[in-house]
């Protein structure tokens, strides 16, 4: 029990040293934990010598990781996703395992080995693509968007191929194949127990989950949670299949549930502690000693895997529609092996499938694809643009004779549609434009007219009419191309009035630094909305309060940004809130100010406001007479602080009786 012990502190007191260090050095985690792994593990320091202590825990992580991809997969997420998952993850599933697969068999390997490393070659890594795309704020632009669709696609995959894994091992046997029918007929039954337990969770778990979460106690949720996931992994391996398999089952079921992003929250960090155990347990399978060996099979293996899963990702990205830098993002994205890869050659490797020799290259390969993939992502980005061909938009599209002084929206998602209805309620011309092949197909069949385009380019936004428009809306979530869209917009136009969107503060500097006129920051507008909101809760004048935020706006945000803001910002945000001001307030029917004189009402007296003047039936009574009566629809205009005016006003929409 010591030594297991012992073992598990190592790994994660290694883990927490890198983590800090990667977060330094802004490396993927990820990327340190396997290094991490590669040092302690018995073919380096030896500080980890029993691996099977901490693979226990590594399987947990594969279990908790499938769980919550089965969480996502809810029918709204699959039907978002739409052509992309389907077709984009069909076309490039099978081709990568057909072509990986047909090399495999023309260097020497029998068809069902063949098969099993097309198997393992299909599958990349969600972990490591989807963290890389939350860290660069890519995960809502189209690459991100169609690699999370073929990412899914290939995690369904793992449950089939974890089923016909101990298949190709009876195949491979030979004169054994006598095990084949067993080992099917007891696969099927498994599976159909399993599916059978899966349709009745289905319907009971939500309504169950629901009803846990009345009850207002917060660890109820987290226990359920993990009961559910690893109670269905439990059974699956009873049942003779992968315990992967019913976690992700189990997250199936619970996927239209409303409580799905509640318990991937809550699962989420259990999921992370795990995983971080898991991808140090991967790089410990690293045989450093295979890799001085076997270097020149071990690179070759690699650099095939990485090119060729590349150009197939890339061609299938562009059979589908996408622009050539979306397609090469999500190419490089997806070029490595994955996480469940590994879960498949330890399953190949215990059922005799894989030669111990091939194990250890496919391992050591697939280890240095994954610690690759971040490098190579980050060096091809900024080089992306230079191999771009020219117009990728339909000729047809091209506009001639723009009006001048009209919008142009680019980004056809939520807030890019709805400033396209307001400005067509309105009667304005305005352009769209959108890189997301999909997005623009789904618009163009509601009869919407919009460009299958780059708006970072030049000669897309001269075509869209940037140079003659008088506003440029870029409503994008790629931050690379959004900062490229400023600077190209900027170069055509000196006087155009360019509103773009940031996530950060970090983002927004760096685009008003380019050029933008103005940017406008989620997080930052939902803090000037709620201090809209509490300043009008404290009853100060509207007038006040708008100065006020636009003072805020003004200084793009610096109030709100800095513990210590400049002296006179802070001055004048305090006169605009403290300072004189007039507002009006109107006497309706019944009010009970009407009939009564300017010297009955005595507002200054009780109240410190003055009654400047009088609007009555479009005239103004200015300075009015203390013996002038008051009638309906008498406007008053008040004068004073504040807080004179704040209080006049609720006196006038008071009773009269205090």
């Amino acid at each position: 029990m010591f030594a297991v012990l012992l073992e598990i502190v190592v790994v994660f007191g290694a883990a927490l040293v890198v983590a800090s260090i990667s977060y330094r050095l802004r490396v993927p985690a990820i990327i340190g934990f396997l290094l991490t792994g590669v040092a302690i593990g018995p073919s380096a320091l030896g500080l980890v010598k029993e691996t099977a202590h901490v693979e226990v825990f590594a399987e947990l992580a594969v279990v908790l990781m499938l769980f919550v991809i089965g969480l996502e997969l809810s029918r709204a997420e699959l039907r978002q996703l739409g052509r992309s998952f389907v077709l984009g993850g069909l076309l490039q599933s099978l081709v990568t395992a057909g072509v990986a697969a047909l090399v495999a068999r023309l260097l020497g390997a029998s068809w069902p080995l063949a098969v099993f490393c097309g198997f393992v070659t299909t599958l990349s890594s969600t972990a490591i693509v989807l963290k890389l795309h939350r860290d660069r704020r890519e995960s809502s632009a189209p690459h991100g968007r169609l690699s999370l669709a073929m990412l899914l696609f290939q995690d369904i995959l793992i449950v089939p191929m974890l089923l016909l894994v101990p298949i190709l091992a009876s195949i491979g046997k030979g004169d054994e194949t006598a095990d084949l029918w067993p080992t099917l007929a007891r696969s099927g039954t498994g599976l159909l127990v399993a599916v059978g337990v899966f349709l009745v969770a289905r319907l009971l778990m939500p309504w169950l989950f629901g009803r846990l979460a009345e009850s207002g106690i917060h660890e109820l949720l987290i226990l359920a949670a993990l009961f559910t996931c690893l109670g269905a992994a439990l059974l699956t391996h009873e049942l003779g299949l992968s315990m992967a398999l019913g976690g992700f089952l189990a997250g199936v079921a619970l996927a239209d549930s409303d409580l799905r992003y509640q318990i991937q929250a809550e699962v989420g960090s259990f999921r992370d502690v795990f995983g971080s155990i898991f991808f140090t347990s991967i790089g410990m399978l690293l045989p450093i000693g295979l890799l001085a060996t076997d270097a020149p099979a071990i690179l070759g293996i690699t650099v095939a895997i990485i090119v060729g899963k590349a150009l197939i990702v890339l061609a299938s990205a562009r059979l589908l529609g996408y622009l050539l830098r979306p397609a090469l993002l999500t190419a490089l994205a997806l070029s490595q092996i994955g996480e469940f890869s590994f879960v498949l050659l330890q399953l190949g490797a215990s059922e005799g499938l894989v030669p111990a020799g091939l194990h250890g290259q496919l391992i050591a390969a697939s280890v240095l694809s994954m610690l690759l993939t971040p490098i190579v992502l980050a060096a091809a980005t900024p080089l992306l643009t230079r191999f771009e061909p020219k117009a990728e938009f339909a000729r047809s599209e091209q506009r001639a004779g723009h009006r001048r002084g009209h919008t142009v929206i680019a980004g056809c998602g939520l807030n890019g549609r709805h400033i396209a209805r307001v400005l067509r309620q309105a009667g304005k011309h305005f352009e769209m434009v959108d890189v997301d092949v999909s997005v623009v197909r789904e618009m163009r069949s509601k009869g919407d007219s919009v460009m299958l385009g780059d708006v970072s380019r030049r000669d897309i936004q001269v075509s869209l009419g940037v140079p003659e428009a008088s506003v440029l809306v870029l409503a994008l979530s790629d931050r690379e191309a959004t900062r490229r869209a400023v600077r190209v917009a900027r170069e055509l136009s000196a006087s155009l009035h360019l509103v773009a969107r940031a996530e950060d503060t970090v983002e927004m500097r760096e685009l008003l630094r380019l050029g933008a006129t103005e940017v406008v920051t989620e997080d930052l507008e939902t803090s000037i909305e709620l201090t809209h909101r509490v300043l009008e809760s404290l009853q100060l004048p509207r007038q006040a309060v708008r100065s006020a935020i636009a003072l805020l706006k003004e200084h793009h945000y610096e109030a709100l940004l800095t513990v210590r803001p400049r002296i006179g910002l802070t001055e004048n945000l305090l006169n605009v809130l403290t300072a004189g001001t007039a507002e009006t307030y109107v006497l309706q029917t019944g009010h009970w100010a009407n009939g009564r004189t300017i010297r009955e009402l005595d507002l200054r007296r009780d109240t410190g406001a003055t009654i400047l003047g009088v609007i009555r039936n479009d005239e103004v009574l200015a300075h009015p007479a203390a013996d002038l009566s008051l009638l309906e629809g008498d406007a008053l205009v008040l004068a004073g602080d504040h807080a004179s005016v704040a209080t006049a006003l609720d006196a006038l929409a008071g009773s009269g009786n205090g």
